[in-house]
């Protein structure tokens, strides 16, 4: 009777913790696409203008190409930033995972070491994501692109 509590109470937290984290993701993106209206906002604003040049338009960031006009490797470049990002997701919600598969294991060995595998295995890919991700922001930013 005492495990299944402590179980449902573990159970709970995590589904607390999960909800919690995924409302801060919620709210950062939400707060991005926002501040990207209001860049839209303001760089529409300077290009109605009259007697805005080239100039103060590339200073404001409202020069950058957008959409279907992206170079090719300005395309590669977003490919490949998505999927890092996408490994990481990945490896954050196998860590999750893994980390209420280890405090319901409830003592059985054989779940406790699957579970410490797991975290690892999430672990490494973080770390990968990490690392992929500052090795294409050195090429890139070495490149030029």
């Amino acid at each position: 009777m005492r495990k299944t509590g402590m179980r449902r109470l573990r159970m709970t937290i995590g589904v607390l913790v999960i909800l919690a984290l995924s409302m801060v993701g919620v709210t950062v993106l939400t707060q991005n696409t926002l501040a990207a209206n209001e860049a839209k906002k303001v760089c529409d604003e300077l290009r109605g203008a009259a007697d805005v040049t080239d100039d103060v338009l590339e200073a404001a960031g409202c020069l950058e190409s957008e959409g279907s006009n992206k170079s090719l490797p300005a395309l590669i470049n977003t490919l490949i930033n998505v999927a890092i990002s996408i490994v990481g997701i990945v490896s954050v919600g196998a860590l999750v995972i893994a980390g209420q598969r280890y405090i319901v294991s409830g003592g059985d060995s054989s779940k406790v070491v699957a579970a410490k595998k797991m975290i690892t295995y999430a672990v490494v890919g973080l770390i990968v994501s990490f690392l992929a991700f500052a090795v294409v922001r050195f090429v890139t930013t070495s490149i030029g692109l």
